[in-house]
C-alpha cells in the first residue's frame, strides 16, 4: 500500500552551519575523562566554572573561539559508561552553551579488503579473463563511430617506447574510427591465499609514457600510463599530459591525516616537510608511525608516497604530484576522540591546501555516525577560512563495506558538504566489490579490484616500496594528487571551484560498461552512486582550471518539512511525501537558482533500521537513490535526524515539487515491523547566479548506455 501524504512546507533562510550533534555509532562507546564545553565570558569564566565544579582546567581548545577543555582526575581515563551527571552540571551553568564528553572514536583504515570467500571460490572456478585492454577494443570496436573528442593517444609519447619493451603479435580489427589493437595480453604468475594464477599484468604492455622516468616502479604504475594505440578516449588518469604541461604540484602542501608518515623514507626526501608534522594524539612535533608487530602503521606513509614520491630518482615509483610538499598529521594508531581528530582537521591551515583522509567509521554495514560537533566545525572553519579565504580541500575515502552490504549513505564524512568523498574502480573499469556507492560520492579513481589485480605503487615502511596497496585508501590519495596539480595550475581556485571543476572534467566513457548505473540529471551531468560524475581526468581538469573563473558565492535555502500527521509504514510498503518549494528564490540574498549539494535529514522511527530505503525526486525529474538497504543493522531506534547529502542534482533549478519515498523493505530473516516517518529538513546548497561554466552544456566522450544505444557525444 502507498501512503498520499500532504506536507506543510516552512521555508527558512540561513547560512550553513557547523552545529552538528555528536557521534552517533551503534557500537558499545567508550567515554574519556575529557569534556569540551563552550563557555562564553572569556578565560576567567572558563577557569572559574572549571574549579567550581571540580574540574582540570585545560586551557582552550585549540583554535575553537570559546571552546575549552577540562579534565577530571576522579574519573576513569576511558570508561565504558558516560557520566551524564557530569555534563548535565555543566550545562546547567549559564555560560555554558554546550558541553560534551568525549568518546573514543573507532576508526577504519580503507586500505585492502580481502574478497568474501564465496566470490574467491567462484573466481578460482572461471574461465581465464581476457585482458582490460581486449575487452575495450571489442567494446569500441563495436559502438562507437564519429567523433569523440579527446580521444587521441600522445603520438609523440608513442615514439619513446622503452628500449626493453618486446615485441606483441598483433590483430587488429576495424572500425569506423580506424583500427584498434587487440594484442594479446601479457601474464605474470599471481598468488593470493596460496592459489597461484595467470593472470593479465596490464602494466607489462607498452605505453606510451613507459620510459618517462627512471624510478623502478613507474612501470608499475598502469593506472596512470597510456596504452591506446588508436583512437579511443582516455581510459587512465591521464596526468602525464600535464606534467608536459610543467605542472607538478610544486606550489601545493598536502597534509596526509592518517596514522602517520615515515621521515626520511628515501623515495620522500625534498618533498616531506617534518616542520609541519604533528602527532596530535600524543601533542608533539613529528608524526612517526607507531611500532606494531600485529598491524604495521604503513597506511599513512603509503598514502603519502602516492601523491608525493619524488620522481626521476631511481627509487620506489612517482607521486601523482611529485613536486608538492606533504607532511603526517597524525590521528590515528592511539585513541582518539573527536577533538583530536578536529585539531588535525586544521592544523597549519595557514599551510596546508588539502587534507588527505583515507578513514572513516567502522565499514561494518551497522554503523551509522554522524560528524562530532567539534570535527564539524573544523570542515567550516577550513573550508571558510582555509588557503586565505579560498577554502582547504578535504578529500576522503568513499568507504570499504559493499561486500558487507553497507553503503556511504550512512557516514557522516562522506555526507559532509565540505568533503570530497573518491570511490575506487577496477584495473577493468568495473565496480570494485568493496567500495561503497552512494549520491555523496564525487568521483571515482582507480585501485586494486579484484584479489589478483594489480594494486598501486607506492612507499612503504622503513625505506620500501609496495606494489600492493588498494582500497578505497589507495583511490582518495589519487585524487588528492590531482586536486593539487589543479591548484598548481590555478592557485585561485575555491574549494567550491574544485568540486565544480571534477563535475565538469571526469569522464563516464571509461566506466560505462557497469549495466544501469548511470543517469543524466536535469542539467546534463550524468551521474552515478558508484562513481559520482566519474573516472577522474588529470588533463581535463587541468585545461579547464588554468582559466576558470570562479563560481559565484553559495547560498543556503533550508526547508522544513513539517508532515500533517506521523506517516505510518509497515513492510513492504512506502510512505511518499511531496512539496513544493521556491527554494528562497523569493528573497534577496539567499536564492538557489542553480543547485549544487543537497542535504536531506530525516527522522523515522522503525525497529529494525537496516530495512529502509528511500529516494529523492527533483522537479527536473532526477531520482536519486539516497538509502538502500543494510541487512545487518539491526538499530532500534531508524533514522534520528540523519543527513545524506546528494549531488545528484547539480546544476538543477530546485524550485518546484520535490518527493521524498521512505520505504520499509522485507528483509529475511526479519520479522515483520512497522513504524512511523516524523519529518524532513531539506538544505539546498547553490547560487543564485549562473556560474559562467554553465554558459554551454558539458560535453563527454561518447559511451555506451545500458538500453545499448550510444551516448551524445
Amino acid at each position: 500500500m502507498v501512503w498520499a501524504v500532504c506536507a506543510v512546507v516552512l521555508l527558512c533562510t540561513m547560512s550553513a552551519t557547523a552545529s552538528s550533534p555528536g557521534p552517533e555509532g551503534d557500537r558499545e562507546k567508550e567515554y574519556t575523562n575529557m569534556w569540551i564545553a563552550e563557555i562564553h565570558g572569556g578565560e576567567h569564566v572558563a577557569r572559574r566554572v572549571a574549579r567550581d565544579l571540580g574540574y582540570n582546567y585545560g586551557g582552550q581548545a585549540d583554535v575553537f573561539e570559546d571552546h575549552y577543555v577540562l579534565t577530571r582526575d576522579d574519573h576513569p581515563e576511558v570508561s565504558k559508561r558516560s557520566s551524564i551527571h557530569l555534563t548535565r552540571s555543566l550545562q546547567d551553568v549559564d555560560e555554558v552553551k554546550w558541553a560534551e564528553q568525549q568518546a573514543v572514536v573507532v576508526r577504519s583504515k580503507r586500505g585492502f579488503i580481502p574478497r568474501p570467500p564465496e566470490e574467491e571460490e567462484d573466481e578460482q572456478q572461471s574461465e581465464p579473463r581476457t585482458s582490460r585492454h581486449q575487452d575495450l577494443m571489442k567494446l569500441l570496436n563495436s559502438i562507437y563511430g564519429g567523433k569523440l573528442g579527446n580521444t587521441k593517444p600522445n603520438t609523440a609519447a608513442h615514439s619513446k617506447t622503452s628500449t626493453n619493451s618486446k615485441p606483441h603479435s598483433t590483430k587488429t580489427t576495424g572500425s569506423k574510427l580506424g583500427t584498434f589493437s587487440t594484442k594479446p595480453s601479457s601474464t605474470s604468475l599471481n598468488t593470493y591465499k596460496g592459489v597461484t594464477k595467470h593472470v593479465e599484468c596490464l602494466s607489462s604492455k607498452t605505453s606510451a609514457y613507459q620510459s618517462m622516468f627512471n624510478d623502478p616502479l613507474w612501470p608499475n604504475e598502469w593506472y596512470i600510463q597510456d596504452y591506446r594505440t588508436q583512437d579511443m578516449p582516455v581510459m587512465d588518469l591521464n596526468v602525464v599530459p600535464v606534467y608536459k604541461m610543467g605542472i607538478t604540484g610544486k606550489s601545493v602542501t598536502i597534509a596526509v591525516v592518517d596514522d602517520g608518515v615515515e621521515h626520511g623514507h628515501p623515495d620522500m626526501i625534498g618533498n616531506f616537510v617534518e616542520s609541519l608534522s604533528y602527532d596530535m594524539g600524543s601533542d608533539k612535533p613529528g608524526s612517526t608511525p607507531d611500532p606494531s608487530t600485529s598491524h604495521p602503521n604503513s597506511h599513512g606513509t603509503k598514502c603519502a608516497g602516492e601523491i608525493a614520491m619524488v620522481a626521476n630518482n631511481n627509487k620506489c615509483g612517482v607521486g601523482i604530484a611529485y613536486n608538492s610538499k606533504i607532511a603526517g598529521i597524525k590521528v590515528l594508531g592511539k585513541r582518539s576522540v573527536d577533538y583530536v581528530e578536529a585539531k588535525g582537521l586544521i592544523y597549519r591551515l595557514d599551510k596546508f591546501d588539502i587534507y588527505s583522509n583515507s578513514w572513516g567509521p567502522s565499514d561494518d554495514a551497522m554503523t551509522m555516525e554522524k560528524v562530532g560537533r567539534m570535527s564539524a566545525l573544523s570542515f567550516e572553519k577550513g573550508s571558510t577560512q582555509g588557503r586565505q579565504g579560498k577554502g582547504a580541500i578535504y578529500v576522503f575515502a568513499g568507504g570499504n563495506g559493499r561486500h558487507l552490504t553497507d553503503n556511504c549513505a550512512c557516514d557522516g564524512l562522506v555526507n559532509n558538504v565540505y568533503t570530497i568523498a573518491i570511490a575506487s574502480v577496477s584495473q577493468r573499469g568495473k565496480i570494485v566489490y568493496y567500495s561503497e556507492s552512494c549520491t555523496a560520492i564525487f568521483a571515482a579513481a582507480y585501485s586494486g579490484g579484484n584479489s589478483y589485480d594489480e594494486k598501486v605503487a607506492t612507499i612503504d615502511l622503513n625505506g620500501k616500496c609496495t606494489t600492493s596497496f588498494s582500497g578505497t585508501s589507495a583511490a582518495a590519495p589519487l585524487a588528492t594528487g590531482i586536486i593539487a596539480l589543479a591548484l598548481d595550475a590555478n592557485p585561485k581556485l575555491t574549494y567550491r571551484d574544485v568540486m565544480h571543476l571534477i563535475t565538469m572534467s571526469a569522464e563516464v566513457a571509461p566506466l560505462a560498461d557497469n549495466g544501469d548505473i548511470w543517469y543524466k540529471n536535469g542539467r546534463g551531468f550524468w551521474v552515478s552512486n558508484d562513481f559520482g560524475f566519474g573516472l577522474l581526468n588529470g588533463e581535463n581538469m587541468v585545461n579547464l582550471a588554468k582559466t576558470w573563473k570562479n563560481v559565484p558565492k553559495k547560498n543556503t535555502c533550508i526547508v522544513s518539512v513539517k508532515l500533517d500527521n506521523p506517516q505510518y509504514i509497515t513492510v513492504g510498503e512506502t510512505a511518499n511525501i511531496e512539496f513544493q518549494t521556491v527554494a528562497c528564490q523569493d528573497t534577496k540574498n539567499d536564492a538557489v537558482h542553480y543547485l549544487e549539494q543537497v542535504e536531506v535529514t530525516s527522522t523515522v522511527q522503525y525497529p529494525y533500521r537496516g530495512a529502509l530505503s528511500m529516494t529523492l525526486k527533483s522537479p527536473a525529474g532526477t531520482k536519486s537513490t539516497l538509502l538502500q538497504t543494510r541487512p545487518k543493522d539491526s538499530n532500534k531506534d531508524g533514522l534520528k535526524e540523519w543527513t545524506i547529502k546528494t549531488l545528484h542534482n547539480w546544476g538543477e533549478n530546485p524550485k518546484g515539487k520535490w518527493e521524498i519515498e521512505v520505504k520499509a523493505n522485507a528483509l529475511t530473516g526479519v520479522r515483520a515491523a512497522s513504524g512511523y516517518v516524523l519529518e524532513f529538513t531539506i538544505s539546498f546548497h547553490g547560487t543564485k547566479d549562473m556560474p559562467a561554466h554553465y554558459s554551454q552544456r558539458r560535453k563527454y566522450s561518447g559511451f555506451r548506455l545500458s538500453n545499448g544505444k550510444t551516448s551524445e557525444v
